[in-house]
């Protein structure tokens, strides 16, 4: 129960933050979220068969954008309607590492080294 509640807790989280979507009145807030003005989302919350872990699907519908996928493939043949898409994505993501990799944030150390890590690390531990 913990963890579901947990789950719930951050995806209502992430609707309110990132998609600046007020939950209670079931609609936008003036300002845009991460994507954009949120119209609409969509939640389908479900759990895997073998570890009963929680997680979500969502569709996200933005205002100004295509709602079809049949809609926005014929947007495409458009150069016009690439570049919006490309200063879209522009405008949302970012390549850079948000952090400074000359001195530690938390102490100020000048001394940092990269670590390797070896593929192993990154693998679901045996039970």
């Amino acid at each position: 129960m913990a963890c579901a509640r947990y789950y719930n807790a951050i995806v209502r989280l992430l609707i309110d933050v990132l998609l600046n979507y007020a939950q209670d009145r079931q609609c936008s807030r003036p300002r845009s979220g991460g994507f954009g003005k949120t119209k609409a989302y969509f939640l389908s919350t479900e759990s895997q068969n073998s570890t009963g872990d929680l997680h979500g699907h969502m569709l996200v519908w933005i205002e100004n954008m295509p709602t079809t996928t049949a809609q926005y493939y014929e947007l495409l043949k458009h150069r016009d309607f690439q570049h919006r898409v490309q200063d879209y994505v522009s405008s949302i993501a970012s390549s850079s590492f948000p952090v400074s990799l000359d001195r530690c944030s938390s102490c100020s150390s000048t001394d940092i080294a990269a670590m390797q890590f070896s593929r192993e690390v990154f693998k679901k531990p045996k039970r």
